[in-house]
């Protein structure tokens, strides 16, 4: 099956099916990736022995998915650019889940995204490569003298997180204001939380209005007088 998209701004989609050896093909065009999607993992988690299952149709409970998936096909510009291969395995805006983002081809139910919400591929070493305008950073916690007594005790069960505060672990090659290793304040709601094998990382754009500054000494964010 190929995906043929009209000129902007003319409807939504068309869709050709082609038969070809009893199969249906399916090929990227345009500025969308299909991406083959484990719907069990995107919308199921365990609590002890029991599986609870997310309505992934509801707003307030997407964020919870995991919003990942392998490449099915990609455009071949965007491909080009960032080296992506089938198979890679991408994190993408949790619109990639609604119904209405799904086709079928070769068997397979498959998730359709706008490249521009193809957030970062996770190599198998577990390194992150960053896509389009994306930074991906990890949450900065408070200092150990907050949460750990003098004397060693721990004064309660886990540390916080500081406040606007992040590592940036990956970050795209369009980006310039911010580089991989840097610890830098946001603005207020332009983070988005991405869990990546349990582990909490935040997704912005690295631009001058999700990035406020960067710190020249990463142990400035302990010190009062710069939070």
């Amino acid at each position: 099956m190929e995906i043929i998209y009209p000129p902007k701004g003319i409807g939504r989609v068309w869709i050709l099916r082609l038969q070809v050896n009893y199969k249906y093909m399916l090929k990227a065009k345009n500025e969308h990736l299909f991406i083959d999607v484990d719907f069990d993992e995107n919308s199921k988690r365990k609590l002890g022995d029991i599986d609870i299952y997310i309505e992934t149709n509801r707003d307030n409970t997407r964020r919870l998915m995991v919003m990942r998936g392998r490449v099915y096909s990609c455009p071949p510009k965007f491909a080009e650019e960032y080296n992506i291969k089938d198979g890679d395995l991408v994190y993408c805006h949790h619109f990639m889940l609604d119904k209405n983002n799904r086709v079928h081809a070769d068997g397979k139910e498959l998730c359709m995204i706008h490249q521009g919400q193809v957030f970062f591929r996770l190599n198998d070493d577990g390194s992150m490569d960053a896509f389009n305008e994306y930074v991906i950073s990890e949450p900065v916690m408070e200092h150990e003298s907050n949460y750990i007594s003098a004397s060693g005790l721990m004064l309660k069960a886990n540390p916080d997180e500081l406040k606007f505060i992040a590592d940036a672990v990956a970050v795209a090659p369009k980006v310039k204001e911010v580089k991989v290793g840097d610890r830098f304040r946001y603005s207020p709601n332009s983070d988005y939380d991405i869990y990546v094998n349990g582990k909490k990382y935040y997704k912005m754009r690295g631009s001058n209005f999700d990035i406020d500054f960067v710190y020249l000494n990463k142990e400035d964010v302990y010190d009062s007088r710069h939070k």
